[in-house]
């Protein structure tokens, strides 16, 4: 579709979107308060929006029981019970930028729509599916590919795994890491290797290291 640009207000941050094609609702009610409402509201469980006479725009956020099944979501990222929102955003930014087209969240992670979130994020809420309150076992079942659960103490190295197919990465809580349960549902567990004295890397960092290495598996196997 056409590309729209459309100066909007989120609290108290300005963004554009990108590369979103809105159509705009306004209703008299809506007019008086300075509200733009788009066709498809985003709902006030998935995020909390300030009215306060800006301009405001309002988007759907993608749900767990979307019509897509965990078995065309390849490649997707899955996030339990991650808590900064700072985090989020850099991981949404990387998704975006690697090409994964789905991200799901555990019941308990951090908002994707807060505020917070979308600045950090700066732009990739637009270009991804995200399914908040996702039930993160079961799309680990259903999914056809090979799920791989990022862990720091895996004996096989990230760089050893074949990225190549159809996979889906799952990373876990900043402090805890993923869940035994989580774990348990992966096809593997990968480390990303550290020769520095640092015990792990911030879990947004190894997002991108993960993702980033599947782009660059996947150009070296189309020059062979």
């Amino acid at each position: 579709g056409a590309s729209t640009c459309c100066l909007w207000r989120l609290e108290t941050t300005v963004y554009q979107t990108f590369r979103k094609t809105i159509e705009e609702v306004r209703s008299p009610a809506d007019q008086s308060a300075g509200g733009f409402l788009t066709k498809d509201f985003l709902t006030a469980r998935s995020s909390r929006i300030l009215r306060s006479g800006h301009p405001t725009l309002r988007l759907e956020t993608q749900r767990s029981e979307h019509s897509h099944t965990p078995a065309d979501m390849d490649p997707f990222v899955l996030l339990e019970d991650l808590q900064d929102p700072g985090n989020l955003g850099s991981i949404l930014r990387a998704a975006a930028a690697a090409g994964v087209g789905h991200v799901l969240l555990s019941k308990n992670s951090v908002q994707a729509w807060s505020p917070r979130v979308v600045r950090a994020g700066m732009g990739p809420h637009f270009m991804l599916r995200i399914h908040e309150q996702a039930d993160l076992l079961t799309a680990a079942a259903m999914f056809e590919g090979k799920v791989l659960a990022a862990s720091r103490k895996a004996p096989q190295s990230l760089f050893d795994a074949d990225l190549r197919g159809k996979i889906a990465f799952a990373f876990g809580n900043e402090g805890a890491g993923l869940s035994r349960q989580l774990r348990a549902a992966a096809h593997a567990e990968v480390s990303i290797p550290m020769p520095g004295k640092t015990e792990s890397l911030n879990v947004a960092a190894a997002v991108a290291v993960c993702l980033f290495e599947r782009v660059r598996q996947l150009a070296v196997s189309s020059k062979q």
